[in-house]
């Protein structure tokens, strides 16, 4: 019988046998191509807010990215895809070369690889490109890190990034392809397709230039030493680094200080004197920034209140005189030796501190003393340095009246001289705890106002400068 002498019941029902059958291969097909297989999709439907896009990057600052090429065609190079991102959103951006132009970009985000390829249509994420040479689809990162802290630099993300493109010369549309980002994949059995995994990166704390001065507070045993901020010319935080606890009798405090920028040591002398007997106790420590005190030397001649850091030695003036020395250190900053640099730099004067501070741009060290039964001024030592190593000195008196005196001085990494008046000064008109800017070619200053500590010593800090 042929088909055409089928009775009319017979057409109806072969009709609906084949509709069905046609339903189910639909069916068939669409679980092919969707994503209720057991790949996790990360992000939710396309939809208002669920993304931004063509978003400018000028003014975007990413805590990492990669970037991989962009092939058309299974083997035509027509640009790149730069996928990274900062603490919010995760930012893919397609760009083109050549004559190449960007007309659709879909993206999927995973937990693993797909291996396959899946419909571009139904990408979570994805826009119309009017033919431009560069586009950025901007996700909240949230959609696929619940735990951007723990799981930065760690959690590995695999995206598909499709895109169709357009050859355009001279106005008119030579070529049109489909284009996909990364690895390309042809598969024994389905569509060709592009694939590659990125990792969420971590960000890095802002960097920010800082210039310092440290300072040493305290007495009777306790005290502490203070990292004191300099921001643009003026004195900022102070911030305790260490308490320290060292016993030396009741007439202890601790001063000396001097620090040891190529290995990050502060240096300090602590002790006592007994005035009835004429002994002294001074010792010579370091602070090695991981919240330890390092015995580094002893055997010091006595008094120790200016000292400074200059040609990889600890140098200072005894109290009471105008006696120059110098200790040297091993590798561990241990083992301190004495040296006597040079006897009564200034003629035999009675130099009580104060402060000294070596200028390392120019090898001149800078003091100041106080008290006035004493030689009470502001003066500098000028090194000479043969071959890299000091030799010999020259003392020059500055001046006797002018109002450097009396001040703990340390530079700065912006290359100025700042004073500390410790409990103020009568002679100058200083206030306790009042900071100054220093000129040193004539001694005159300028106030910057009170801070909060008293420090019986500085040293020049380093600067940390952001790469």
């Amino acid at each position: 019988m042929k088909i055409q002498e089928l009775p009319k019941k017979m057409y109806a029902g072969l009709f609906v046998v084949l509709l069905m059958f046609a339903v189910s291969c639909d069916n068939v097909t669409g679980n092919l191509d969707s994503d209720s297989s057991d790949l996790s999709l990360r992000g939710g439907p396309p939809g208002v807010g669920a993304m931004e896009v063509n978003v400018d990057m000028d003014d975007v600052v990413l805590c990492g990215e990669d970037e991989v090429a962009l092939t058309a065609g299974q083997h035509i190079p027509v640009g790149n895809i730069v996928v990274g991102n900062d603490g919010d959103y995760l930012y893919v951006t397609y760009k083109t070369t050549d004559d190449w132009y960007l007309t659709e970009v879909h993206l999927y985000v995973l937990d693993e690889d797909p291996e396959r390829r899946l419909p571009p249509g139904r990408a979570p994420y994805k826009s119309k490109v009017d033919k431009e040479k560069e586009f950025t689809l901007k996700i909240p990162l949230g959609d696929f890190v619940p735990d951007f802290e723990n799981q930065c630099d760690e959690l590995s993300l695999w995206l598909q990034a499709h895109a169709v493109v357009k050859k355009i010369v001279d106005g008119e549309v030579v070529q049109k392809e489909t284009a996909y980002g990364g690895d390309i994949v042809k598969p024994r059995r389905g569509a060709w397709y592009g694939v590659f995994p990125f990792t969420i990166k971590c960000c890095e704390e802002p960097c920010e230039d800082r210039i310092v001065i440290y300072g040493i507070s305290g007495s009777r045993g306790d005290g502490g030493l203070y990292e004191i901020e300099i921001v643009n010319g003026n004195v900022g935080a102070e911030t305790l680094l260490f308490s320290y606890d060292v016993k030396f009798g009741d007439n202890f405090s601790g001063n000396g200080l001097a620090f040891d920028e190529e290995n990050n040591r502060l240096y300090f002398a602590a002790g006592t004197s007994d005035a009835e007997s004429s002994v002294s106790d001074w010792k010579l420590y370091f602070y090695d920034f991981d919240d330890n005190i390092v015995n580094a030397a002893s055997d010091l001649p006595g008094e120790i209140y200016g000292a400074t850091w200059g040609a990889g030695k600890y140098w200072f003036i005894q109290s009471g005189t105008d006696d120059m020395y110098t200790v040297s250190f091993d590798a561990d900053g241990l083992n301190g030796t004495l040296a006597t640099f040079e006897d009564e730099i200034a003629g035999g004067k009675v130099f009580r501190f104060g402060d000294i501070a070596l200028d390392t741009e120019t090898g001149i060290i800078y003091g100041s003393t106080s008290f006035a039964s004493t030689n009470f001024e502001f003066f500098k030592y000028e090194l000479e340095i043969v071959g890299g190593v000091p030799v010999d000195g020259t003392y020059t008196l500055i001046t006797e009246t002018g109002d450097a005196r009396g001040l703990q001085l340390g530079f700065a990494g912006d290359g100025n001289l700042y004073g500390h008046s410790t409990f103020g000064q009568s002679a100058t008109g200083a206030d306790p705890r009042e900071w100054f800017l220093v000129d040193r070619n004539d001694g005159s200053v300028t106030s910057l106002g009170q801070g909060e500590n008293e420090y019986n010593d500085l040293t020049s800090g380093p600067a940390f400068i952001c790469p």
